[in-house]
């Protein structure tokens, strides 16, 4: 009996020993860019979203309007839409930002009754009640031409910048557009800006021939403005100014444009006051089903043909990401 004992015990610490040697395994990519099990830095930032609805509130003359639904939460699968009015939940009126902000989030209920108004109309949706992220990373492609829309430069953004790069070394677009014209303020993001900036020049090293068009706002943030200027500087761009925003673009291996310039310089200038309301005659939710995400196909839809700079209202940050590879369209 002892010597069973004995045996177990000694067989325990042996594997104790080995695991801690080992340690976690590294995961490698295509291009040889190893990345550890490790949590990246957005997944120890506070990103989470604990019982929530997805969605963000801003108190405006109007109301409590919607500007953010997060693509992989519940209140974008039952419709909710960037520019609603939020009236109430589970039928208690909404009035302030603190309300809205207290009953989208930590929700003890497994579904929420939610009253908004669109345009003129009274919508009730019910909505599920969810865990998940606030997402940072808008992505959209068309044929070999692929946009990232960022909402922030912050650590939050890191995770999914690392998933959509494993994305882009697979599927080989010859096009890239980063587009900067949306991110918010955030004083945290110095230090982030440049891991950022490292892991976006693995994925334009990876292919010398990557076509990079970086779009920006009239007014820049200081992090937008720092991570503009060192892709600038470490790509070989050129940059274009318009009126709708700052064009930097590089081609490698490919004849320049003379028309470059001035197809740049009439782009319309993008204004996030200016986004529309979504129809009240269509169901978003139903067409979000048909449609996860924005294609040439589901432009032809008669809500997004009849309703122009619809594409952030019906795909929220991914919307944004497709109207970035309209804007760049001419560039290309």
């Amino acid at each position: 009996m002892c010597a069973r004992m004995y045996g177990i015990i000694v067989f325990v610490c042996a594997a104790a020993v080995l695991s801690a040697q080992t340690g976690p395994k590294d995961q490698i990519n295509g291009s040889g860019v190893s990345w550890t099990q490790k949590p990246p830095a957005a997944e120890q930032n506070d990103n989470r979203l604990v019982r929530a609805l997805g969605i963000e509130c801003e108190a405006r003359p109007e109301g409590i309007v919607i500007t953010d639904v997060y693509v992989t939460m519940p209140a974008y699968s039952a419709g909710l839409c960037i520019g609603d009015i939020l009236l109430a939940i589970d039928q208690r009126p909404i009035t302030t930002q603190q309300q809205a902000n207290d009953r989208t989030r930590n929700i003890r209920a497994a579904h929420v009754m939610v009253d908004l108004q669109r345009r003129d109309m009274r919508i009730s949706r019910r909505v599920e009640v969810a865990d998940g992220h606030r997402q940072m990373l808008g992505f959209a492609s068309n044929d070999d031409v692929v946009a990232l829309s960022f909402r922030s430069l912050d650590a939050s953004v890191l995770s999914e910048l690392a998933q959509v790069g494993f994305t882009l070394q697979r599927n080989a677009p010859k096009c890239l557009v980063v587009d900067l014209r949306r991110v918010a303020a955030a004083s945290d993001a110095a230090g982030s800006v440049q891991e950022i900036e490292q892991t976006l020049r693995k994925i334009i090293g990876a292919d010398p021939d990557l076509q990079l068009i970086v779009l920006r706002s009239d007014v820049l943030d200081g992090p937008a403005r720092e991570l503009a200027s060192v892709l600038l500087a470490s790509s070989g761009a050129r940059m274009h100014n318009a009126s709708g925003g700052t064009f930097i673009r590089r081609d490698v291996g490919r004849p320049g444009r003379s028309d470059g310039a001035r197809a740049a310089a009439a782009l319309p200038a993008v204004s996030p006051s200016a986004t529309p309301v979504a129809p009240v005659q269509w169901n978003m939710a139903d067409f979000r089903s048909h449609y996860p995400a924005p294609d040439p196909v589901a432009m032809m839809h008669p809500m997004m043909s009849e309703h122009a700079g619809m594409a952030p209202i019906a795909w929220g940050l991914n919307g944004t990401a497709w109207e970035a590879l309209v804007i760049a369209g001419p560039m290309i």
